[in-house]
């Protein structure tokens, strides 16, 4: 029984249950601090892209 509890189905059935709502919740938080700091991430290499272009575009010159 012990081992079971630590299976991947035993987990996400746990997070389903009403009475888990807190690891809902964690998990809920969890994501959207993965997404914003992907999002972030993205403006980064967007922004260093827009920093390279314009010093390549400097040089042409």
């Amino acid at each position: 029984m012990h081992q079971f509890l630590h299976t991947p189905f035993a987990q996400t059935q746990r997070l389903f249950e009403p009475n888990h709502k807190s690891w809902v919740h964690s998990g809920h938080l969890l994501a959207f601090a993965l997404r914003t700091s992907a999002l972030s991430y993205v403006g980064e290499v967007r922004s260093y892209a827009k920093d390279a272009a314009y010093l390549r575009a400097i040089k042409t010159y």
